[in-house]
């Protein structure tokens, strides 16, 4: 399993990257139980009970920042839409994207950058050469 897939912003329709571990693995836990015991040896020279406060601060640190990862991820570099921001609540949603484009369109540095200043796909219109008979 990849830790980022590739996908598109449902706002401005750009690929972006999304990170996609959303909780700890197995070698997460192993890795928390690893550095527990190594501190424990390091700093009491013996397997000590303190190991298990130190392997559970671990697991939470490790838990607290693969979230946080995974939320600060979720929103799109592109346009700054934030899809569990709009679930929740579509206005702010809304202000924080228009709030994101002007602050783009502002700033000089965007104009200079590799990456060009963004431009919405233009949607295509559905249009027919029948013409519609009453």
């Amino acid at each position: 399993m990849a830790a980022e897939i590739h996908c598109y912003c449902a706002f401005c329709r750009n690929p972006r990257q999304v990170y996609r571990k959303q909780s700890l693995s197995l070698i997460n836990i192993f890795q928390a139980l690893g550095i527990a015991l190594s501190l424990s040896y390091l700093f009491w020279r013996t397997l000590d009970a303190k190991a298990l406060l130190i392997f559970a601060l671990t697991l939470m640190a490790s838990e607290i920042v693969i979230v946080m990862r995974a939320r600060l991820d979720s929103t799109c570099p592109h346009c700054g839409f934030d899809p569990i921001l709009y679930i929740h609540d579509r206005e702010a949603a809304c202000g924080k994207v228009k709030r994101y484009i002007e602050l783009r369109q502002n700033d000089p540095d965007v104009w200079l950058a590799r990456k060009p200043p963004l431009r919405f796909r233009k949607r295509k219109k559905n249009t027919s050469t029948r013409e519609i008979v009453a």
